[in-house]
């Protein structure tokens, strides 16, 4: 009966957490930034103490606490991406360096996000045994 009711728990969670749609969320962050990043001429001196980019920073720091790694966007290969990553995007945007590869990061997860068919046959899904074998180890 535990078992039931951990397995229950836990295929909940991701459910209560996608209520609010987590990965809508971090695409939208990911577009903000990025529009951050074409449009502010002092991003490289300023960083976060350019008004905008903290008060992205805040809108960030809310969607870590709301969403958590549970509503992070599965991507191909054993990667995923979620809301803390986006920190590392606005890192490479401010620094200059590591750009292209925070960029194609989360344009795979723009696309595996809506349009999961596209990326479901490279994504590694729990089988029915790592399950079991969880809800076990979490019994014990």
């Amino acid at each position: 009966m535990k078992n039931i009711a951990l397995l229950s728990l836990l295929l909940s969670c991701p459910v209560m957490a996608n209520e609010f749609s987590c990965g809508n969320a971090i695409i939208e962050q990911f577009h903000k930034a990025r529009e951050l990043y074409l449009s502010i001429q002092s991003i490289h001196a300023e960083g976060y103490q350019n008004p905008k980019i903290a008060t992205w920073k805040s809108e960030v720091d809310k969607l870590r606490q709301k969403c958590g790694s549970i509503s992070d966007i599965d991507l191909p290969f054993d990667r995923a991406i979620g809301a803390h990553n986006l920190y590392d995007l606005m890192g490479a945007y401010i620094d200059g360096k590591g750009i292209e590869e925070w960029q194609t990061k989360f344009s795979l997860a723009l696309v595996c996000h809506e349009t999961p068919d596209a990326c479901s046959k490279y994504i590694n899904q729990a089988s029915p045994k790592e399950l079991e074998d969880l809800l076990t180890s979490m019994a014990n």
